[in-house]
């Protein structure tokens, strides 16, 4: 069974490299992982606002988890009847 998941996980990856390559080829990495630019009008995508964004996403998530998380174990421990 894990040699299917495994094999199949491959071939999506091959998929996507296949699929992908043209625009993989001809794309400058080193601009494309530094450059600030974020211009849906013209084509320019990059990595840079892509990741802050979604550092930004985990820190709320992170934020808004954790103190409710806290509160739900002490309430548990401390505050709900015992079957719980």
């Amino acid at each position: 069974m894990a040699t299917v998941v495994g094999g199949l996980v491959f071939l999506i990856i091959a998929f996507l490299i296949w699929e992908a390559w043209p625009i993989l080829s001809s794309l400058n990495w080193l601009k494309f992982f530094t450059d600030a630019a974020w211009q849906p009008s013209n084509e320019l995508y990059l990595m840079l606002p892509m990741a802050i964004a979604t550092i930004a996403v985990v820190l709320g998530a992170v934020l808004l988890a954790t103190p409710i998380g806290v509160l739900s174990a002490l309430f548990c421990h401390y505050y709900a009847p015992k079957p719980i």
